[in-house]
């Protein structure tokens, strides 16, 4: 822009990936009580690792990332976190994403909850299926440099002031050559969802190529993110309540989805 003498003037445009939006960070209170690491640098790193994590307590940030947020070199980090795995206050974690070039480590905040699918137990229904949406979109993402981005990606509500719907940068910035490539990624990232899902209620499921087929066709016929959401949602409750097993196949969301369908049909 043209400052008041006439000389164009560089103007400073502040953006997601150079603001950071964290508030916050859980930690264990059993690390802020341990004389072992309590006003230690070890403390440090884990609270800022902490205001990385996911609802499972989960992150993926990098050592440099780390380094950088608290004014330290990378070497020392790297110590910390070889202490605190030892000390049992991290473990290690399947990783988040295709391509993802850092370790994924998990906080435990309960000496009996070490593993992700004991953390995400605890979860409620709702809460799962929003970590499953985020987890699926960013499983569906090309892969970003950006590791802030990829976190509040992920983080949703959990330790970041990023809403789950909020527009960044990296949310669906692939170059897409037709309408129906978008359909694509997005079934994929509907039959996601859906092993997420299964998977936290503790019955693993598996989806083929003609189950992708299928959403593709309710994608296209109106089916919307948050209606196929609560569908899932509502799902796994009942199945919760009635100590039943979840639906073993996408097929068997073919009447709910209809009626979502339609639903959203009379609204218009």
């Amino acid at each position: 822009m043209l400052g008041g003498d006439g000389y164009l003037v560089m103007a400073k445009i502040e953006t997601l990936r150079s603001k950071d939006l964290r508030r916050y960070s859980i930690m264990p209170v059993t690390a802020v009580q341990d004389p072992a690491i309590n006003r230690t640098a070890a403390l440090a790193v884990l609270a800022v690792i902490c205001s990385y994590t996911d609802d499972l307590g989960r992150t993926f940030v990098s050592q440099a990332r780390i380094a950088k947020d608290l004014g330290i070199s990378r070497q020392a980090v790297n110590r910390q976190v070889k202490r605190l795995l030892d000390l049992g206050y991290l473990v290690y974690a399947k990783k988040q994403y295709k391509g993802q070039t850092t370790n994924t480590v998990k906080v435990v905040y309960d000496k009996g909850v070490k593993t992700e699918a004991a953390a995400r137990s605890n979860l409620t229904s709702k809460q799962q299926i929003e970590l499953a949406e985020r987890e699926a979109e960013l499983a569906a993402q090309p892969v970003d440099n950006s590791t802030r981005v990829q976190h509040q990606k992920l983080q949703g509500g959990a330790t970041s002031s990023v809403a789950g719907g909020a527009t960044s940068e990296v949310a669906y910035n692939e170059t897409l050559t037709s309408k129906n490539n978008e359909y694509k990624e997005m079934a994929r990232k509907f039959c996601v969802m859906f092993l997420r899902a299964a998977d936290a209620y503790g019955t693993p499921r598996q989806y083929q190529e003609k189950d992708e087929l299928m959403v593709l066709d309710w994608i296209k016929d109106g089916l919307t993110l948050q209606a196929w959401s609560r569908i899932l949602q509502d799902h796994f409750k009942y199945c919760r309540e009635q100590s039943r097993d979840a639906a073993r196949a996408l097929g068997y969301f073919q009447r709910p989805v209809q009626r979502a369908i339609e639903r959203k049909g009379r609204r218009w």
